[in-house]
């Protein structure tokens, strides 16, 4: 019986572990470094500057809005570019719509790689600008 006690703790313990691992973005506090994570889907690193961030989130519908601008130092910056081009990241100007919602959000014409993706009234802007070395999040979720 107490053999058993041990391995149901031991079991218990390894998937609190493997669950934490696994959702640690997920889990607060909330940094502008695990939203980039989590929005873009790219292995940014916790010690990326933060240019600015902007969340609100409505209470009652859950509706909310993120922006988010962070500073890339280069080793940082070809990290990031590698993995955006594996997750199929567009180049900029690769639809006029695209790039005029970009150009709408962050106020200029960017060089680098994108993803947009739209679901009804919500949407995700996620802007890897090469010119600047900065990574830009924009998101609306109703």
């Amino acid at each position: 019986m107490r053999q058993r006690s041990r391995v149901a703790l031991a079991v218990t313990f390894a998937g609190a572990a493997l669950a934490y691992a696994y959702w640690w973005d997920y889990l607060p506090p909330r940094t502008p470094a695990k939203v980039a994570r989590i929005y873009s889907g790219l292995p940014v690193s916790s010690r990326v500057r933060t240019i600015s961030f902007r969340e609100q989130w409505s209470p009652i519908a859950g509706d909310g809005v993120v922006e988010l601008r962070l500073q890339l130092d280069e080793k940082q910056f070809k990290a990031v570019q590698r993995a955006a081009l594996i997750h199929g990241y567009k180049p900029t100007l690769a639809s006029s719509r695209d790039e005029q919602t970009i150009v709408q959000k962050f106020g200029a014409p960017l060089a680098g790689w994108y993803r947009y993706s739209e679901q009804g009234q919500s949407f995700e802007l996620v802007v890897l600008d090469s010119a600047r070395k900065q990574l830009m999040i924009a998101a609306v979720e109703r």
